[in-house]
Parts: C-alpha cells; structure tokens; sequence
C-alpha cells in the first residue's frame, strides 16, 4: 500500500515530508485512535475500490448529476473528501461515490480521503449517516437502510442516537418494511417518505390501498387524517369483536358454575374445554406484544402529525 501524502498540520511541505516517512502501520494506528478522523490524506485514483454494493445504502445514481459535478471539479476542485478504509494493499470507499466518479471523470489521479479503520457493519453505519444527512437516499433506500441497520442487532434507540433521527421516526421506517406495496409505491415514487411513515400502522390492506391512490391527490394534512381514521378504524373493529368474545367467555364460565355432577362424556368434554382454554391463554401470551404495540400508537396519535422526520442533530453520535 502506498503511503499517503496528508496535509492540514503546518506548512504542505512539511506535511508532505512527514508523511512520506511514516510506514503503513503508523497510518493505520492513527486512523484507528481517531473516532472522528480529521486528517486528510490525498490517495490516487487506482488503489481505491467502490463501495461493495451489499455496504451502500445508495443504490442509483444519476449521471446527468456526476457528470455537472466533474465539470465543477475541473473548475473549483473538489470541496469535501471522501471516506476510506484501509483492505489489505489497498483502500475500499466507505461513502463518496459520487464525488469519486466525477474525480476519475474529471481526469484527476488523486481524490482527498479521510481514513477510518471499520468492519463492514461500521462501515454501513457511516455510509448509511452519509447519505441519510445528505438526503441522498430515495424513501425505499431508507427503509431499506434501517433494516439493514437492525439487522445488525441495534435496537431503536441505537439506531436514532447514531442517525440523529427521531426513534418514532425509526419505528415507523422500520414497520414498513413489512409492507411490500408501500415499499413498491416508494419506489415508483407514487408517495413521499413523510406520509408512507403514517401508514406503518395501518393494518386494513383495503384502507390501505385507498390511501396509496390518494396519496398524490389529496394535501399532506388531507391523507394525515385519512390515515389516522383508517388506524382508528380497526381498533374500533378490534374492540367490538373483543367485547364481543368476553361474553362468550363470562357464559361459558356462568353454565359450568351450574354443573353439579359430571359424567364420562361430561369429563371428556371437560378435558376438551381445558385444552382449548390453554390454547386461548397461549395466544394472548404470544400476541401481548401487539396489544402493547396499539396501545403504543394510540398514546402517540395525537403528535402524529408532528412527529420530526429530520435528524436531532443535538442527539447525533457515532
């Protein structure tokens, strides 16, 4: 691995000299005492691969775009560098793509890079900040992003804390990812990320399909309400039907309190209503999560339409 020119400490002369004495194991040592590296060091062209795919939250790039910013490049230079890591011989980009195409378009050797030392799930995170803070990234990149995020054992918190993004923003991201055709409606760009956010907890896939055709139609508070009768609606329905089964229970528990004598066939019955009676108390274990999942949504329906979709910079961490 070449050794890097850096600059940034005093005189480029300096600098330069200094850095040319330093060996490949002093660079890297110093990368990795800095959490938030502040050296610049210039790397050519040729000894920097691409993003893998896999560790990019971007996914598309527009060329008409890298082609203005190499023409700027050529004009100004270029005004913020990239960010590596070190892998083996040679360095892989953490974030910059797009600046790093329009460097080689522009016909430069060297690019300005800053180096971190970072597995692949930092090196996502610090993609996925990147493109996040920029607002580079399309409504289903982003839902894609935190996935892949969560997927990495980080829960809510965490992810908000590095992000600076709000936690119910987080949830909301992350609930769509369960749902295919607002994820489709995102990429086909027929919904904005603002609003897809509010039908997270729509459960109804009819209400829901009515929301996403009126998604373009209707102003942002319009579809806000719509969404928030649509969630309301189904609870409403959920507790009807709940209602509605505690009376069957409160009877059933009425005619075995008037049962005096039981009998082989009454016995067998018996053991057949135990079980059954198991199997009820069993699901309402499993789905106790869910209830306190609405009854989370219910308290937080009133901010809703406040909810922040732009970072917390005062709360961003790495």
């Amino acid at each position: 691995m070449r050794l890097p020119k850096t600059y940034g400490d005093g005189a480029a002369s300096e600098a330069l000299a200094a850095s040319r004495a330093r060996d490949q194991g002093a660079v890297i040592a110093e990368a990795k005492r800095a959490i938030h590296p502040v050296k610049v060091a210039w790397l050519r062209l040729d000894e920097i691969d691409e993003t893998p795919q896999a560790l990019n939250s971007r996914q598309s790039y527009d060329e008409a775009s890298i082609n203005e910013l190499a023409e700027s490049i050529k004009e100004s230079g270029l005004l913020q560098p990239v960010c590596v890591r070190p892998s083996g011989e040679r360095y892989t980009l953490i974030f910059g793509m797009r600046r790093f195409r329009a460097m080689r378009r522009a016909g430069l050797l060297e690019i300005p890079c800053t180096i971190q030392v970072a597995d692949d799930d930092r090196a996502f995170l610090l993609n996925t900040i990147e493109n996040l803070h920029q607002r580079q990234l399309s409504g289903r990149e982003r839902v894609g992003a935190i996935e892949r995020l969560a997927a990495t054992n980080l829960g809510v918190r965490d992810i908000s804390r590095r992000t600076g993004f709000a936690p119910s923003t987080i949830s909301a991201w992350l609930r769509l990812a369960d749902k295919p055709r607002v994820l489709r409606a995102l990429e086909e760009n027929r919904i904005d990320i603002a609003r897809a956010s509010r039908l997270a907890p729509v459960r109804d896939e009819l209400a829901l399909e009515r929301l996403l055709d009126s998604a373009s139609t209707v102003d942002q508070p319009t579809f806000y309400r719509l969404a928030q009768e649509a969630v309301q609606g189904v609870r409403l329905a959920n507790t009807r039907a709940t209602a509605a089964d505690d009376a069957r229970i409160a009877d059933a528990k009425r005619k075995l309190q008037l049962v005096r004598t039981v009998s082989p066939v009454g016995a067998a019955t018996l053991q057949e209503i135990v079980a059954l009676a198991g199997d009820l108390l069993r699901h309402v274990a499993t789905t106790g999560d869910v209830v306190a999942l609405m009854r989370a949504e219910a308290e937080g329906a009133g901010d809703a339409a406040s909810a922040p979709l732009e970072p917390q910079w005062a709360t961003r961490s790495l």
